[in-house]
């Protein structure tokens, strides 16, 4: 029997930065190829939810839902296009340091738990044995 805790493997941390900025697979890369106001809301809106998809989350998406129509709404004249780019980009690029900050504090605390449990001393079990049925303890008759 194996007497050391067992321990889930920590999952294998995102790469934010690629995640957003990679120029053939970014977020970024994405909503830069928008062709119409409509097309660049709504992928920002399709990332967003992709971010935030926990429980908790709603209020998250709704802000920004609610941001994103201000910014872009659906009769932004064409020409506009190249700044809406920019200005959601602008809003993307803050939930990346958003991300990477909250990533590097997750890395901190799981460092932290490591530490703890390397400095834990282990819990060992004694196990004593068992008499014989056929002898009786001393001092009882």
């Amino acid at each position: 029997m194996n007497d050391t805790p067992s321990q889930k493997p920590e999952p294998k941390a995102i790469d934010w930065e690629a995640f957003f900025e990679d120029p053939e697979t970014g977020v970024i890369a994405l909503i830069a190829s928008a062709r119409t106001a409509r097309a660049l809301r709504e992928s920002a809106l399709v990332v967003v939810k992709q971010l935030y998809n926990r429980k908790d989350d709603p209020p998250e998406i709704e802000r920004f839902a609610t941001e994103l129509q201000a910014l872009v709404p659906d009769d932004t004249p064409e020409d506009c296009l190249p700044q809406l780019i920019d200005a959601v980009t602008a809003i993307l690029r803050e939930v990346e340091a958003e991300r990477i900050r909250k990533s590097k504090l997750h890395a901190g605390d799981a460092e932290a738990r490591q530490d703890r449990d390397r400095r834990t001393p282990d819990k060992r079990i004694t196990v004593r044995r068992p008499r014989p049925a056929a002898q009786k303890p001393k001092g009882l008759s």
